[in-house]
Parts: structure tokens; sequence; C-alpha cells
């Protein structure tokens, strides 16, 4: 078992900071190099990229990121999320939402404009084959 000191120093049972049975457990926990501390070596990308159509998604699948926030605010935990959508690692998930929580100001800005640009579109498609009288058309169709 292992103790903090005040000072963080991590003892062994016999209070003794930085024994040599200390530093052998520790050793086999921490290795030096291993775990590195220095915030800016930690760094990882979010998995994310804007293709061609300037659709934000999630990086090497289809998945959109307004899917992840929209399932995230709706309640879903990021395991439900990666079981629904399997082509996107559970890592990947708790990334995109880190990034949704830590730039929620933006990211909603670019979910607005997406619901903007969805209305105009289904308006355009509403102008140019209107839904009323749709089911008559189709049933003419069939006969």
């Amino acid at each position: 078992m292992f103790y903090a000191s005040e000072n963080g120093v991590a003892s062994g049972p016999d209070g003794c900071p930085d024994s040599e049975p200390v530093r052998r457990r520790l050793g086999r926990i921490i290795e030096p190099g291993v775990l590195t501390v220095n915030s800016a070596e930690t760094i990882e990308r979010v998995p994310i990229h804007t293709d061609a159509d300037g659709v934000v998604r999630v990086a090497g699948t289809r998945v959109t990121l307004d899917t992840i926030v929209a399932a995230f605010d709706a309640g879903a935990a990021a395991e439900e999320i990666a079981q629904q959508y399997s082509s996107i690692a559970l890592a990947d998930v708790y990334s995109v939402i880190t990034y949704y929580l830590r730039h929620k100001t933006a990211v909603s800005a670019y979910l607005h404009t997406r619901h903007e640009q969805a209305a105009t579109v289904r308006e355009e498609i509403e102008r140019r084959f209107p839904p009323s009288g749709i089911r008559e058309r189709l049933i003419a169709r069939r006969q």
C-alpha cells in the first residue's frame, strides 16, 4: 500500500519517502517516459473533418457532427452513441462530445447554419414537388 505525504511524495508503510521498495513498486506502475504530464505532448486531434459540401463529419465515417450532438443532447451516453453508430470508436465519440462541450458557441452556430440550409433545401423541394396531393399521385401511378 502506498501513502501520499503532505508534500506529495509517495511513501511506503514504513513512512520513508522515496524508499527502494516504493521505487520498485511504482516502477511497475509508472515507468519513466511512459506517461507524460506535459500537456503539449498529450494533445490529440479531434477526429472530425469538413467534407467537400461543408458538412462536419467524424473522421473515417459518414456520421455527421449534427448526429452526435443531437444524440448527446437527447440524453444518450457516449457508449450508446458508439453502439448505435458502430463505425465510430468509443474514444472518438468521447473526443467529439468533448469538442462540442468546449466549443459550444461555435458548434451551435454551425448547427444553426445547417438547420437554415436544410430549411432552404426543404422549401425548394416542396416548391418543385408540392406535397399536397402526393398520395393521390402515387396511387394513380400504381394503377
